[in-house]
C-alpha cells in the first residue's frame, strides 16, 4: 500500500513534459500572446509561461522539503503523510478545475500543490526501509523507484486524452483526485507515530564489505552536521544534478530535433520505467558497493549525459542524431532515481535518522532555489541564443564537472580512516566506538573528546591487564589510538 501511494501521489508532476502541446491545445495561458494567440500556432508568451509553470512546480517540491522535514521530524510520518496526500487532493482538482474554467492562474495553485504534497508523501515513508536493516539500500530504491514512477500518471492522461474522442481533458484529473483522498485516509489511520530507525547494529559498517565502509558524522549534534563540509558539498553536488535533470525535462521537446513528438512521447515513457526497472541495480549498489561508489557511478552517468547533450547539436542533421537521441534519454532516466535513492541513503547513513527530516529537507530547500535557474536558461535560449542550447548545456557541463570535489572529499576521509583502521579487535573496539559516539552526540560541542577518549582507554587498559594474551592488549590500546585520531579527522576540515 505505501509503495502504492509513491507510485501514485508522489511525483506526478515530473510527467509535465507529455501534456505540455496539450495544455497549449486547449489554450492554457493563451490570455498571454494577446491578439496574437492562435489556436494552430502557439506564442512565444505562452511557451515561456509553461516553462515557468514546470520551473515554479519543480522549485517548490524542493523549497518545501526544509518545512516539511521538521514537520516531520517532530510530528511524525502519520500526520505529516495524511497532510501531505491531503495537498495532493486539492492540487489534482485545481488542475482539473483550471482546464474547465480556463482560468490559468489555477493551473500555478494546482501544480503547486501537487508540487509540495507528493514528494512529502515520499518523504513520510522513507524511514520504512529500515524495516529491513541489510536491505535499505534495496527498499529506498523501490520507494525512490515508484517515486519516479509516478511521472506515468500525466503520460496515461496524454494517452487516454488521444484515444478517447470528445472528452475533456481536465476530467482525468478530477476522477484521479479519488486516490490522493484514499491515500490520506489510510495515513491518518494506519501510519506510525515516529518513523522507525536503523537498528544500532545493522549500519552501513555492518552491512558493507570493511572495503565499502563510509565513514559517518551521525555523532554531531545538528548544528555541527549543518556547518560540515560534507553537507555543504553535498547540496553543491545535488542542486547541480537536480538543475541538469529538471532543465532537460522541463525543455525535452524543444531539445530534441529530429523525431520531436514521437521521441518526446517514447522520453514520457521511459522516464517512470527507469524507476522501476533500475530498482535492482540501485539496491545492488547502494548495499554492496557502498554509497562512496554509488556516487561515482552517479558522476560519470551524468559525465556522459552531458557529453552526449553538446553532440546532440553537433550531429543535429546526422544519422547518428537518433542514437544520440536515445542515449540521452537512457543515462538520464537512469541518472534521476540514482540521484533520489542514493541522496536518501547517503543522508541517512551520513547524519543519521534522528535529523535526517531537517537534513534531508534543508538539502532540497537550498537546491530548489538553484532551479529557478530553468527559467533563466530558458529564457537566455529564446533570446539570446536563437534556440541554441549548445551553450547553457556547456555552462551545465562544467558545472558538473567541478562537482567531482565531492567524491574527493568522500574518497580521502575514508582512504584515511581505512589507513588508520586495520587489524583491530572487532569486538572490543566497536563497543568503544560506540559509547565515544553516543557521548559526542548527546554531550553538549564543547564537550573534551581527548578526555573521553582517555578514560575509556585507560579503562580497557586495565581491564585487559587481567587478560593472558598480549597482543590483545596491544591490538585493543592501538585501536584506541586510531579512534581517537579518526576523531580529529572528523572535526578537522582544512584537511581537504
Amino acid at each position: 500500500m505505501l509503495l502504492f501511494f509513491s507510485l501514485t501521489c508522489s511525483g506526478v508532476l515530473f510527467g509535465f513534459a507529455t501534456i505540455h502541446d496539450i495544455l497549449l491545445e486547449i489554450g492554457a495561458f493563451r490570455e498571454t500572446c494577446g491578439a496574437l494567440w492562435d489556436e494552430a500556432k502557439p506564442c512565444k508568451n505562452q511557451y515561456l509561461s509553461l516553462d515557468l509553470l514546470f520551473t515554479i512546480g519543480t522549485t517548490a517540491t524542493n523549497f518545501v522539503a526544509l518545512p516539511a522535514g521538521v514537520f516531520l521530524d517532530k510530528f511524525g510520518p502519520r500526520t505529516t503523510g495524511s497532510i501531505a496526500a491531503a495537498f495532493v487532493f486539492l492540487g489534482v482538482n485545481t488542475v482539473g478545475l483550471a482546464g474547465i474554467w480556463n482560468v490559468s492562474i489555477l493551473y500555478h495553485i494546482g501544480f503547486f500543490l501537487l508540487s509540495i504534497g507528493g514528494p512529502v508523501v515520499f518523504m513520510s515513508i522513507i524511514s520504512f526501509s529500515n524495516l529491513f536493516p541489510k536491505n535499505t539500500g534495496l527498499i529506498t530504491g523501490i520507494v525512490v523507484g515508484c517515486f519516479d514512477a509516478s511521472s506515468i500518471i500525466l503520460p496515461i492522461f496524454s494517452y487516454l486524452y488521444h484515444i478517447i474522442q470528445g472528452v475533456n481533458f481536465s476530467t482525468f484529473f478530477i476522477i484521479y483526485s479519488a486516490i490522493p483522498l484514499f491515500a490520506a485516509v489510510v495515513s491518518f489511520t494506519c501510519y506510525p507515530n515516529e518513523p522507525f530507525n536503523l537498528p544500532a547494529d545493522a549500519d552501513d559498517d555492518s552491512q558493507n564489505t570493511k572495503d565499502n565502509k563510509l565513514y559517518t558524522i551521525d555523532y554531531y549534534t545538528l548544528t555541527q552536521q549543518l556547518k560540515s563540509l560534507e553537507f555543504w558539498l553535498t547540496v553543491y553536488t545535488v542542486s547541480i544534478y537536480m538543475l541538469r535533470i529538471n532543465f532537460f525535462i522541463q525543455t525535452v521537446g524543444e531539445q530534441t530535433l529530429y523525431n520531436t513528438k514521437y521521441n518526446v512521447i517514447i522520453f514520457g515513457y521511459m522516464l517512470p520505467a527507469a524507476g522501476i526497472v533500475f530498482i535492482p541495480v540501485i539496491g545492488y549498489i547502494s548495499d554492496k558497493k557502498g554509497i562512496l561508489f554509488a556516487w561515482k557511478i552517479l558522476y560519470l552517468s551524468m559525465f556522459l549525459f552531458g557529453i552526449l547533450d553538446m553532440l546532440s547539436e553537433t550531429y543535429s542533421n546526422s544519422y547518428l542524431n537518433n542514437i544520440i537521441i536515445y542515449s540521452r534519454y537512457l543515462t538520464l532516466v537512469f541518472s534521476r532515481p540514482c540521484l533520489y535513492s542514493f541522496t536518501a541513503t547517503y543522508c541517512g547513513r551520513m547524519f543519521g535518522f534522528d535529523t535526517f527530516g531537517t537534513i534531508y529537507g534543508l538539502l532540497f530547500t537550498l537546491c530548489s532555489l538553484v532551479q529557478f535557474l530553468q527559467y533563466v536558461f530558458s529564457f537566455i535560449v529564446e533570446d539570446y541564443c536563437n534556440g541554441s542550447y549548445f551553450y547553457v548545456n556547456l555552462i551545465l557541463f562544467i558545472l558538473h564537472t567541478s562537482s567531482f570535489i565531492h567524491i574527493i572529499l568522500l574518497q580521502y576521509r575514508n582512504t584515511c580512516i581505512k589507513n588508520l583502521s586495520t587489524n583491530y579487535d572487532e569486538g572490543i573496539y566497536d563497543g568503544i566506538v560506540d559509547t565515544v559516539k553516543r557521548t559526542l552526540k548527546f554531550e553538549s560541542p564543547s564537550y573534551n573528546t581527548t578526555e573521553l577518549i582517555e578514560s575509556e582507554k585507560q579503562s580497557l587498559i586495565q581491564n585487559n591487564n587481567n587478560n593472558e594474551n598480549n597482543n590483545n592488549n596491544n591490538n585493543s590500546y592501538h585501536k584506541i589510538i586510531t579512534y581517537q585520531s579518526t576523531v580529529t579527522l572528523h572535526n578537522t576540515e582544512s584537511l581537504v
